[in-house]
């Protein structure tokens, strides 16, 4: 069952009940919220930066039409999810860099304390 295509590229940021201003936790801003990416899913960030205004680039994605034909949908997104998605794959690299080719975890051992 699919749910309504008006679903998908929708957020919502997270205000506290009775807070006015911004939430800090030890002095830092703290924004909460929730976007709804795909059909089904709904991803959760909480950031200490960034805008949850509109990207000006949208969410391009694809899906196969009743006819079996690959159709191309574009949604709205947060620019803070713009620039997570942008630059994610980055951490994907330096963490193969760090545990695989470079195997630093057998070259600095670590104590326990």
């Amino acid at each position: 069952m699919q749910h309504r295509a008006e679903k998908t590229g929708h957020w919502v940021v997270v205000q506290l009940e009775g807070v006015t201003g911004d939430v800090k936790i030890a002095g830092v801003k703290l924004i909460a919220w929730a976007y709804t990416w795909s059909q089904t899913s709904i991803a959760y960030f909480n950031s200490t930066c960034g805008v949850t205004t509109r990207a000006k680039e949208p969410y391009f994605t694809e899906y196969e039409d009743n006819d079996g034909q690959i159709q191309q949908r574009s949604y709205p997104r947060p620019q803070l999810v713009s620039d997570y998605y942008n630059t994610c794959t980055y951490i994907d690299d330096g963490n193969k860099l760090r545990q695989h080719h470079l195997a630093l975890e057998k070259k600095w051992p670590t104590k326990d304390s």
